[in-house]
């Protein structure tokens, strides 16, 4: 249907929409475009596009596990990467391979003259990697800078002014040395060639190892047969073992059975239930103890408020008395007279005729003869 055709509240709707798909495709657009940028960015920075770029090189023995565009390290960190790798004429004197690479600034300081290139392995299948060792250190007179090189006020690299030539003794410049400076390399065995020794040493001593396996499983075969004969010795061991095993199972005191025995058990048992009656026989008493104790000190009490009362009663009698005495002053006299009125009579009584013989003492019995 023709826009002309449409309503005008449609063609408004279909504007709105347009607009907004117009907007959506330049907002997409423009985030495409950034990260576009910060993608060449980061490979900028990783690649050292912006960075100032030293050639080095070196010789080989051999160009195993190295291709170009490899990284190239320095004190761990990847300061450049790999230009070139090619094979050199036949018997090179300098080596069979020539290597050249980039070191990107600020990594360019700390290479000098007495650096060197140590090849390294990387990965198992034969890669290898170059890794530029610092220099300055090597104590053999004064070290000097691989390159000169002007700097603007941020330290950032603005010319390279000239490489040190090691022949001439001064920095010439680049033109002269397009190659760049030559490092020495401390190559080493390749992966290739240390699995060749390895494996050689190998087929040397498999002679000598097949041999002693063969007098170990000559060896372990008569351990075998003693271990077999050992085993069959001590089946009657491991039956009791296990017997004793059963027995300490049991929770039924089996192992004071075992080690006391029956008779002593018996025993053990007979004098634990004569104890147990001695104790009972001795808590009864001692609650009858008790009990008599108890009663006693009720009896004491008892006893000692009845003498506390017959005391205060004697007291009672004897104050009395005393009073009496005190209020009736004869009464003693009266008394004497009275005893000795008694004893008058009395004595009459012994004189009287009548009951003289009452009074009158018998003679002892003489004693008889033998």
């Amino acid at each position: 249907m023709p826009v002309q055709d449409l309503t005008p509240q449609l063609r408004t709707r279909l504007s709105k929409v347009e607009r907004a798909v117009g907007v959506f495709v330049i907002l997409a657009t423009l985030l495409l475009l950034a990260g576009l940028a910060f993608y060449i960015y980061k490979m900028s920075e990783k690649k050292g596009w912006n960075k100032a770029k030293f050639p080095y090189f070196t010789y080989l023995r051999s160009g195993e596990g190295i291709r170009a565009g490899d990284e190239v390290t320095l004190m761990g960190f990847p300061a450049g990467h790999v230009t070139k790798v090619e094979a050199m004429p036949p018997f090179f004197w300098e080596g069979n391979v020539f290597i050249q690479f980039e070191i990107l600034e600020p990594y360019d300081g700390y290479i000098y003259d007495d650096s060197v290139v140590k090849i390294v392995a990387k990965g198992f299948l034969g890669q290898r990697g170059l890794e530029v060792v610092q220099g300055g250190l090597s104590g053999r007179g004064k070290p000097h800078e691989t390159y000169k090189v002007e700097r603007d006020k941020k330290n950032k690299v603005q010319r390279i002014v000239g490489v040190w030539n090691d022949q001439a003794g001064k920095h010439v410049p680049l033109s002269d040395e397009p190659k760049g400076y030559g490092l020495k390399a401390d190559e080493g065995a390749s992966v290739t060639e240390r699995a060749e020794k390895l494996i050689a040493q190998v087929e040397g001593i498999l002679p000598d190892v097949t041999n002693k396996v063969t007098i170990i499983l000559s060896n372990l075969a008569s351990v075998t047969a003693k271990a077999d004969a050992v085993l069959a010795d001590a089946q009657p061991i491991l039956k009791n073992a296990q017997n004793i095993t059963d027995n300490l199972k049991d929770p039924d005191g089996s192992l004071g059975k075992w080690v006391l025995g029956g008779q002593l058990n018996g025993q053990l048992t007979q004098a634990i239930g004569n104890l147990n009656v001695t104790l009972s026989n001795a808590n009864v008493t001692v609650l009858q103890a008790k009990t008599m104790v108890a009663n006693t000190d009720t009896n004491v009490t008892k006893i000692a408020s009845s003498l506390d009362q017959t005391l205060i009663n004697l007291a009672d009698l004897t104050s009395n008395l005393n009073a009496q005495v005190q209020m009736n002053t004869n009464l003693v006299s009266n008394i004497n007279n009275t005893i000795v009125s008694a004893d008058t009579m009395m004595q009459g009584l012994k004189r009287h005729w009548l009951l003289r013989s009452a009074f009158k003492e018998k003679k002892p019995a003489p004693p008889k003869k033998k």
